[in-house]
């Protein structure tokens, strides 16, 4: 019985091995394209982690924005990605890796009244590197820097 199943399958092998190596890449179904997702704001405050799913991104882009007070925070868009809300640490520092290559633009508000949003756009990331915006100052709803 045994030696009837091994002769049986040992004939159809070529004919499974033809099958399997005449599948291609092709033919598998692909994860879909400009996928976004929210991320997570993990490794502590200020720090977001994300990008689209399953597109793996080394880009980065940090920051410094002030007056404390203010209780600052930012979000990340591009025409194919929308990050969560990062709030800043207690020094103002906002980072957000994980990003592919690309064109983005920042928006920093504050999390209380009184200051004004500042939006920079065309920022270019590039992979494998972490892209430093500098310092932003959010001035009052009155002109006035705090």
């Amino acid at each position: 019985m045994k030696k009837t199943v091994l002769l049986r399958f040992a004939a159809i092998l070529p004919a499974l091995m033809l099958i399997i190596s005449s599948c291609s890449k092709d033919a598998l179904p692909k994860p879909p394209e400009k996928e976004q997702t929210a991320g997570t704001q993990t490794g502590g405050k200020g720090i977001f982690n994300g990008g689209i799913i399953g597109v793996p991104g080394t880009a980065g882009l940090d920051a410094t924005i002030l007056p404390q007070r203010a209780m600052p925070a930012a979000r990340l868009f591009s025409p194919d990605y929308i990050s969560d809300e990062v709030v800043a640490d207690e020094n103002g520092y906002i980072l957000f890796n994980g990003l592919q290559e690309g064109y983005y633009t920042l928006e920093v508000y504050a999390r209380v009244p009184g200051f004004v949003s500042q939006r920079i756009t065309n920022i270019f990331l590039l992979d494998g590197q972490i892209t430093n915006i500098g310092t932003i100052t959010l001035e009052a709803d009155d002109g006035t820097d705090y």
